[in-house]
Order: structure tokens, then sequence, then C-alpha cells
């Protein structure tokens, strides 16, 4: 049985350093290459989640994980179809991600950016 909802996030997500100020926030390649998620929506979240009728949908989020591999400062980067209430969709579920604080060579997460694609399907969708 296909799930109702897609999540791509987990293993899709980008990292870029969200400021040079403070300590250097791991790189892009680490990131990219070392996701560990400790925590995601289920699917069930992610359908609770998702707003009524418009089908399929698909929105970003693009969030500063801190020290404790959490997001935080999270905004909707895009929402397709514009309007149809995913990128809400998407930011009701952003409390529910969480990374490992420390890469696998053991830098900090704290202070990369992670860009979140969430693809919303309407059950048996593809």
């Amino acid at each position: 049985m296909p799930l109702p909802i897609l999540l791509a996030a987990a293993l899709m997500a980008q990292a870029a350093p969200a400021s040079e100020a403070a300590a250097e926030p791991p790189s892009d390649v680490q990131l990219r290459n070392s996701p560990h998620w400790l925590n995601l929506p289920t699917p069930a979240e992610i359908r609770a989640a998702a707003p009524r009728g418009p089908g399929r949908g698909e929105a970003t989020l693009s969030c500063i994980l801190n020290d404790d591999g959490q997001l935080t400062g999270c905004r909707v980067v895009s929402e397709s179809p514009a309007g149809g209430g995913f990128g809400a969709a998407a930011l009701s579920l952003a409390y529910r991600f969480r990374m490992s604080p420390l890469t696998a060579k053991g830098d900090s997460v704290g202070g990369a950016q992670v860009e979140i694609p969430i693809v919303f399907r309407p059950r048996g969708g593809r």
C-alpha cells in the first residue's frame, strides 16, 4: 500500500553555512554526505498536517540548525501550488525534525542552514 504522503526531506537535506561571523558551521558537503536525522515527522503527522482538498503539493522550508540539532527560524522558501496551504502545513511539521548535533566527523551542526523539501501526495497518488 503506497504511503499517502511522501516526505522527501530526510534524505535530501541540503545545507549551507548560515553565517561566517560565528564559529565555522559544517560545510555543504559534510551535512549532505552525513545527515543523521534523530527525529522526523511520522506519516500520520504528515497526513494530519496536509491541507484539505488541494491534492498534491509541495513546500520547501529553509531553517537554521541549532547546537542541539533542532530547526529554528524556519520559513517557507517555495510552495506549489501557490496559496494551497502546503507552506503552512510544512511549517507546522518543522518542530518534528531533529538532526544529530554532530556530523560523522564530530563537528557541530549549529549554525548551518538546511533546506527541507516536503512533498504531499493524496492517498494512492504518485
